[in-house]
């Protein structure tokens, strides 16, 4: 481990030896010493006592014993003032002169008002966590403000990568809550699967370029756009934009130029009887 995670180690094994709290139950009565290990030279009785011996279940470092040598950061982003804003959030413990490996926890993700966007800068790789949406508050118009918002977000952590190393970015990827693959729930000290899964999303990730070009996208066929769900990104008030000239005059019988030139209360019921909003 790194050296302050050392220094922190000793004394506090230390303190358990002299003091014996009853906090950690029966054994803490007698005499306990203390045996240091070094990853990869663990003893059977070290993996008895945790259950069993598994190193995909954490980020093994046997390979790579530098890759933590960083401090993760994390920036909440949000719209919810009416301007879109990124805060870094701040550990506590965290040393500007100490590298500190995992200043965040998982309740940091999850205990605010969801939906919640974070970024978050591992230093290999950086990811845009997105919280689950509540299923009471699912309306047109705040899917409309979601959607906005998640596109600000992808943006910016494009952005963000390509400051952080102009050279050669970091790979951006967007994660969902509940479906975070492991390298991502890594970075946190623990982790408890969360209840909040996104049905069928499973749990890889995706990079953001591809996230951002779907959200983005201005054209779809027309079976897409009559079929619900409607694909993500797409206003559901103004379908008939997404066609291609084809497809419009099919569906509403009329040119592009023809159907603008309608008052817009005819545009909407026109559109209505075409199944178009």
């Amino acid at each position: 481990p790194l050296p302050s995670v050392r220094a922190v180690a000793h004394p506090a094994c230390q303190w358990l030896t002299e003091r014996r709290p009853r906090e950690l139950g029966e054994w803490c009565r007698e005499a306990v010493s203390v045996t240091e290990l070094e990853e990869g030279a663990e003893t059977p009785e070290f993996w008895v006592a945790l259950g069993q011996e598994n190193r995909t279940a954490y980020d093994c470092m046997l390979q790579d014993p530098g890759r933590c040598n960083f401090t993760v950061r994390l920036f909440r982003m949000s719209a919810a003032s009416g301007q879109f804003a990124v805060t870094e959030l701040v550990s506590p413990v965290r040393d500007s002169g100490t590298v500190t490996t995992m200043p965040f926890l998982q309740e940091d993700l999850y205990c605010v008002p969801q939906p919640a966007l974070f970024l978050l800068d591992n230093h290999l790789e950086v990811y845009v966590w997105h919280g689950w949406w509540p299923e009471s508050e699912i309306t047109g118009s705040a899917k409309l403000r979601w959607d906005a918002e998640r596109r600000c977000a992808l943006e910016t952590a494009l952005q963000y990568c390509s400051v952080k190393n102009p050279n050669h970015p970091p790979q951006g990827y967007v994660v969902l809550a509940g479906s975070e693959p492991l390298i991502f729930t890594n970075t946190f000290p623990r982790w408890e699967p969360g209840a909040q899964t996104q049905q069928g999303k499973g749990s890889k990730a995706v990079l953001v370029q591809d996230a951002l070009r779907r959200l983005c996208k201005t054209r779809y066929s027309r079976e897409e756009i009559m079929s619900r769900p409607l694909p993500e990104g797409v206003d559901p008030h103004r379908l008939e934009t997404y066609l291609n000239d084809e497809d419009f005059l099919q569906i509403l019988a009329m040119t592009r130029e023809e159907f603008y030139q309608l008052p817009g209360w005819k545009q909407i019921n026109w559109k209505k009887s075409k199944g178009l909003f």
